[in-house]
């Protein structure tokens, strides 16, 4: 519970969340956390518990960004899904490479999700689309 602030959830049923994150909620000014297992994360990548995945960290630039993103891993990309900031799935892309860029033009400007799967790592980033 957040004092003072109203919280967007995103629930399982959602498909935005993967078996190992329990909840993903978003506060007034527009901050994202996850929580799994291993503690409570902030989505730009600012820990507030334990240090998980430091290693293994994905990488998406631009952010913000006008016409294309790109999603780079030190480790082979199995699925790139693109979701609302309603939770809704916008794009799903099998990638099987290191690095993917993405058309992101289409987008209105606004908050955006990408929840990127490894073999064994689920990651969720949320970026910024501008004109």
């Amino acid at each position: 519970r957040y004092d003072g602030s109203t919280f967007t959830s995103y629930y399982k049923s959602d498909g935005l969340i993967a078996d190992n994150i329990t909840d993903i909620v978003e506060d007034q000014q527009n901050n994202m956390y996850f929580s799994s297992l291993y503690g409570v994360s902030k989505v730009d990548d600012s820990y507030l518990g334990s240090e998980i995945q430091t290693k293994k960290e994905i990488e998406l630039y631009p952010n913000p960004a006008k016409d294309n993103i790109t999603i780079s891993s030190f480790a082979e990309i199995i699925k790139i899904e693109l979701y609302s900031p309603s939770g809704q799935l916008l794009r799903k892309i099998n990638s099987h490479q290191k690095q993917e860029t993405i058309d992101v033009s289409d987008l209105a400007p606004g908050n955006y999700f990408i929840r990127t799967i490894g073999r064994e790592d689920v990651w969720v980033k949320k970026f910024v689309v501008v004109r």
